[in-house]
């Protein structure tokens, strides 16, 4: 595989830099000094990677996992809602994360994901019907059918 990654934005409140296959957005909202970063760490497996001032290529790479932490400068405190420099945080994540492999990237993240989106089953109590050929799917989903097969 090979691609350019890049950051593409209107805004002119940051900067945007490459270095060691990590593609870094820093900045502060114009209007109101929020502090912003972003980090993207390019792990390629196989072919070469190169930065390029603003821009991270890969060129005929096996495989390649791109990790990404972000954050800002916001806290929940009155009246100020700022907190510490985003700085402090995301390069560690980063590196913590590109550390890892994918397979237990991909076992946390699936954990992480079923404990807030399995809470839940919803069942609406209808049932598929026991042939669905085309008439049956037409009448289901709203088309024309000569069916008399009913969707309940």
């Amino acid at each position: 595989m090979s691609f350019t990654l890049r950051h593409t934005s209107p805004r002119d409140d940051k900067t945007v830099t490459a270095r060691d296959g990590r593609l870094t957005i820093r900045g502060a909202l114009a209007d109101n000094g929020l502090r912003f970063e972003a980090q993207v760490q390019v792990v390629a497996q196989g072919g070469t990677r190169a930065d390029d001032g603003d821009t991270v290529t890969v060129s005929g790479a096996d495989s390649a996992v791109l990790v990404l932490s972000a954050g800002t400068g916001h806290a929940d405190r009155h009246p100020a809602y700022r907190g510490d420099d985003p700085h402090a945080k995301v390069p560690a994540a980063v590196d913590a994360a590109s550390a890892t492999s994918y397979a237990d990237l991909e076992r946390a993240h699936l954990a992480d994901y079923r404990e807030l989106f399995d809470r839940v089953r919803l069942d609406l109590g209808g049932r598929v019907p026991r042939r669905a050929d085309r008439r049956v799917r037409r009448r289901c989903t709203g088309g024309p059918s000569t069916s008399t097969s009913t969707c309940t």
